[in-house]
């Protein structure tokens, strides 16, 4: 699989998973960031991990200005057996 690619439907519910309703100050702005995210690259071990990158042009005022989701969540898939 190339990259950068689209989140994949499970990676993104896992995704969502990890960012509960209101599990904490600003979550529905990393949330609105969901649907901006791309995978970048997969952890090399051959784990799950996947690096994510959200558009910048997703950005909005938090008093964590200038963050975005990328920088605080890494979404993990279970591997096909």
């Amino acid at each position: 699989m190339g990259f950068p690619r689209a989140l994949t439907e499970h990676e993104r519910e896992v995704l969502l998973l990890l960012l509960p309703r209101e599990g904490f100050e600003d979550v529905d702005v990393y949330r609105a960031q969901v649907d901006a995210a791309t995978v970048t690259g997969m952890c090399s071990c051959g784990c799950a991990t996947i690096n994510l990158e959200v558009d910048p042009k997703q950005q909005r005022e938090t008093p964590h200005r200038g963050r975005l989701l990328s920088d605080f969540a890494t979404a993990t898939a279970p591997r096909d057996s």
